[in-house]
């Protein structure tokens, strides 16, 4: 999707609206597409370099307004962090969303604490580009706009003049992402509810990938606790970040009552924080506690490393598209569900448009026989097929099924009769 949407420059306006993110991650990629290709590498790297000045960023925050030894020690936890290299080898805007996510809050702090108007325009200037990058940047600035109400009140009409103009300057993309909105799926996102805020300590882990040993997931649930008792502790020496931690949280989870706007991946923006009250947390335990507990917590985030691979597989759609090359009938029809990610196949598959189905296609039994391809978080093969089969009464017949690594790809035929179920690998 990355790659085809970065191909297109600036005609890729067009079709952001119903991406989950805004324009400004596929404008720096498209001259990178340009120039290296749609190779893995290429299409990657951006992402790499964000992940990269995200630490960086941070280790400059913590440093400037707490220790270098409390931004030495967090920032090594963020550099190793499984959820923070997954998605700085992912062809998306999240590295770069958390990368101008922490520059405000560095810009933010300096203008209030100094008064210092260049930080001011700094701030504005990575808000607007935020705002341009992904659509959660909103809950960053209301959460700053809150902080500057409650506690730096007199500061306020500085920071509403500020305002007017980071709105005004996203006026011109605003109608786009109201559309956006109203073209994402419900099926995509979820609420923040008690059970996916779980999910989510356990996934910010440093030990995330040896969650499958019941021994190390209690133990993320130490951290997980020792994260609040750190959130508590640094009320007292930094009010801003433990603010800006709890406040996003809170506003994401108001916000998915009213509609499904939650995914995990969103969340990034607070995990260097994550990190950073384990650590206050820790160093408040004691210095001889803290040194074996920080070492163990270092030896274990290297050694889960080792798991990582296994940790969070992505759909496998080479090993699909080999498979439909290979294949002995190279004229079978294919019926890709969701529709969209024919845009993965083609990536492998040159002209392999002029072999899909469309839905209609299914319904009016043009095609007796053809191949399913069912992406797992889409919906199961099965429900998929009661789906069909309540469509004019299709029936159909299962000849065989081969998985994927969450992929499901299934040989299919329309029949008058009952259903076969075959599975091999």
């Amino acid at each position: 999707m990355t790659y085809f949407i970065s191909s297109l420059g600036i005609k890729s306006l067009k079709l952001i609206s119903t991406e989950t993110a805004q324009p400004l991650y596929f404008l720096i990629m498209a001259p990178f597409v340009k120039l290296l290709g749609g190779n893995a590498f290429g299409l990657r790297l951006i992402s790499v370099i964000f992940g990269i000045l995200s630490i960086a960023v941070f280790y400059i925050l913590i440093a400037k307004y707490h220790s270098f030894k409390l931004a030495f020690y967090s920032g090594i936890l963020l550099t190793l962090s499984p959820f923070h290299i997954w998605y700085s080898q992912e062809a998306r805007c999240y590295t770069l969303f958390l990368t101008l996510t922490l520059s405000m809050i560095y810009f933010f702090l300096q203008s209030l604490y100094t008064q210092d108007k260049k930080s001011l325009y700094l701030f504005s200037f990575f808000s607007i580009l935020n705002l341009y990058t992904h659509y959660y940047s909103i809950i960053v600035l209301l959460v700053i706009y809150l902080y500057i109400l409650l506690f730096h009140h007199k500061e306020k009409n500085k920071y509403i003049k500020i305002g007017l103009v980071i709105v005004l300057a996203f006026i011109p993309y605003f109608f786009a992402a109201t559309i956006h909105h109203m073209h994402l799926h419900p099926w995509q996102f979820s609420l923040l509810n008690w059970q996916n805020l779980k999910n989510l300590i356990l996934e910010f882990s440093p030990f995330a990938p040896l969650t499958k040993s019941p021994s190390l997931k209690y133990l993320n649930w130490v951290i997980g606790f020792l994260v609040i008792y750190g959130i508590i502790c640094g009320f007292k020496k930094m009010r801003f970040l433990p603010f800006f931690t709890i406040g996003y949280i809170s506003i994401v989870f108001i916000i998915t009552t009213v509609t499904p706007l939650y995914h995990h991946r969103f969340m990034i923006a607070i995990l260097p924080f994550y990190y950073l009250f384990l650590v206050i947390a820790v160093f408040n335990l004691g210095k001889s506690f803290s040194t074996i507990f920080y070492s163990c917590v270092i030896i274990l985030s290297m050694f889960s490393l080792i798991h990582y691979e296994s940790w969070n597989k992505k759909p496998d759609w080479r090993s699909v598209a080999h498979y439909l090359q290979d294949s002995r009938n190279r004229e079978d029809k294919i019926f890709i569900q969701p529709p969209w990610e024919k845009i993965s196949l083609e990536y492998y598959i040159p002209h392999v448009e002029k072999r899909l189905l469309k839905l209609r296609d299914i319904y009016n039994k043009k095609y007796k026989e053809f191949l399913l391809v069912v992406e797992y978080n889409y919906k199961n093969p099965v429900r998929t097929f009661e789906i069909l089969k309540q469509v004019r009464n299709l029936r159909y017949s299962i000849l065989d099924i081969r998985d994927f690594e969450r992929i499901w790809l299934v040989k299919m035929k329309l029949t008058g009769g009952s259903y076969e179920f075959k599975r091999t690998k």
